[in-house]
């Protein structure tokens, strides 16, 4: 599917795209005339940074996450390129893969759950800072008011004074 077709299927624009693939180094397939061809795996991938955005993350967040994701998985190919399962025909092996790739995601998801939790707790924390800046502010603000409370006085009892009692 074209980059069109692709923009109208996640719900952005063709630019946030190009720009996601640039930010996240994706390697995104081209036909004969040079033009992005997105493949259902890279729908999902953009489904994927789209949803983590909209979740509040960063960017360098997402494509840690990304990152992490993509190590894992080179791992366990590597694990299973190493291994006897290259024995394995046809739908043994798909199932195999599938099974490794869906606890992968498991981890993802794990890791999207830690961080939500960083930014709750975040949050959390910046609210109490802005609380107490707030109820410092209030204080600050009280003892303005009293201060030119008692300034007018001061000034009410200096006009009333006879100007040789002023000194």
């Amino acid at each position: 599917m074209n980059i069109n077709e692709a923009s109208k299927v996640l719900g952005c624009s063709s630019e946030t795209l190009r720009k996601y693939e640039r930010n996240f180094g994706l390697k995104i397939q081209r036909n004969t005339e040079n033009y992005r061809d997105y493949s259902d795996k890279d729908i999902e991938t953009f489904r994927n940074i789209l949803d983590l955005k909209e979740r509040g993350l960063s960017l360098a967040q997402i494509k840690d996450i990304l990152d992490r994701t993509v190590e894992v998985q080179e791992q366990k190919i590597e694990v299973i390129k190493k291994s006897e399962f290259n024995k394995l025909q046809g739908k043994d092996f798909e199932t195999l893969l599938v099974n490794i790739l869906n606890k992968n995601f498991e981890g993802t998801d794990r890791q999207l759950g830690a961080l939500q939790n960083e930014m709750t707790t975040g949050f959390s924390n910046l609210t109490q800072k802005m609380d107490t800046i707030i109820q410092r502010q209030d204080e600050i603000i009280q003892e303005r008011n009293q201060k030119i409370v008692e300034l007018e006085a001061e000034i009410q009892r200096l006009k009333n004074l006879k100007w040789w009692q002023r000194r």
